[in-house]
């Protein structure tokens, strides 16, 4: 935590912060130079468990400093007495001025405020409390601990269709338990980059439990990295997840057929018989089932140069299977084949051929 340096007497200086402060005193004239103003910069920071963090305040100057002028800061969380009051540095004739200093995990998160004054007299007389400004400038920012965010998307690889989970967990950085602890009740938003398609998009928000954890079911329509994010608030950071890239695709399907008989009369029938079928899953060894009411084409590729012609449109029956009579008188293949759905590959059997005698 940061010290509390700054005498009590300073307060009358306009240089605490507000919420235990006075509104900046008007600005005396200044001594003879020219009209001085002054704008404040500081970032936000966020605190590291293991490591500390530098906070720097820089002041930008419309004029550099005269002989028997000072620049100092009082910087603190903006709702308390606990502040510290430093000089600002800068080269001699700069405009930039600048001050820094170490953060720890310990160091009061929230909103901060760092007000800068500029000064007629030595920097001893502000620390009396001496001296008022005659340049009183405010910017506030935020000191925030950190958190973590964790994102999980299963099943791995997901067909398409399926049902997919994201999950995860958010924590937050605990000065009491000086660990991460679960962050409950937060809002943490679930994004999606299709792999080479587009930008990551939003796709939903969830809540965290009790115990820091979200979770949110999704169809899987294509493959592409899943993420999460958490906004922060003044006291904690935000925070992204790494990705979690998931490939989608396309339950398997599977064609066979006969015909018969073999070799077969010219201008003889011929039955073309088959079972279309699908796999229930994308993962591990794959099971195939009986794929019904769909449509599957016949073909025949008479020997030759002709080329394939489609001779029948079947509907597969409960069982996957399907027939079709035809009369044959020329040497040649069949096949048949699926043209697949949207959550289904599509498929062509091998051909099988049969002789004319």
């Amino acid at each position: 935590m940061i010290r509390r340096i700054i005498a009590a007497g300073s307060a009358a200086a306009g240089l605490v912060l507000a919420g235990a402060v006075a509104p900046a005193v008007a600005a005396d004239p200044a001594p003879a130079a020219s009209p001085l103003s002054v704008h404040v910069s500081a970032a936000d920071v966020v605190l590291n468990p293991h490591a500390t963090r530098t906070l720097t305040i820089k002041a930008s100057l419309s004029r550099a400093l005269v002989k028997g002028e000072v620049a100092a800061v009082v910087v603190g969380p903006w709702d308390s007495d606990d502040v510290v009051l430093v000089p600002l540095e800068g080269a001699s004739g700069a405009k930039s001025l600048s001050t820094s200093f170490p953060l720890d995990v310990s160091s009061p998160a929230g909103s901060w405020g760092a007000e800068v004054g500029v000064f007629e007299g030595a920097i001893d007389d502000v620390y009396n409390g001496d001296v008022d400004p005659f340049v009183d400038v405010t910017a506030r920012f935020h000191v925030k601990l950190p958190t973590a965010l964790t994102v999980n998307a299963s099943p791995e690889p997901a067909a398409v269709g399926e049902t997919l989970t994201v999950a995860g967990r958010l924590n937050r950085y605990s000065q009491t338990a000086k660990k991460y602890v679960a962050y409950s009740g937060r809002k943490v938003d679930v994004y999606f980059d299709p792999a080479g398609a587009a930008p990551r998009a939003k796709v939903a928000t969830v809540t965290t439990s009790s115990a820091g954890t979200y979770a949110k079911k999704l169809t899987a329509k294509t493959t592409g990295v899943w993420s999460a994010q958490y906004a922060g608030t003044s006291s904690y950071a935000a925070v992204r997840s790494t990705g979690d890239y998931v490939v989608v695709s396309k339950r398997k399907t599977h064609l066979t057929v006969n015909a018969s008989p073999e070799p077969v009369k010219k201008g003889g029938t011929v039955t073309v018989v088959g079972r279309l079928t699908h796999a229930t899953s994308v993962r591990g060894t794959l099971h195939y089932t009986a794929y019904q009411g769909k449509t599957v084409t016949v073909w025949f590729d008479p020997t030759g140069p002709k080329g394939p012609t489609k001779v029948a449109t079947l509907t597969t029956r409960a069982d996957g299977t399907f027939a079709a009579r035809r009369t044959q008188s020329v040497p040649g293949v069949w096949r048949v084949k699926f043209a697949g759905t949207a959550n289904y590959a599509a498929a062509t059997s091998t051909g099988d051929y049969v002789a004319v005698k």
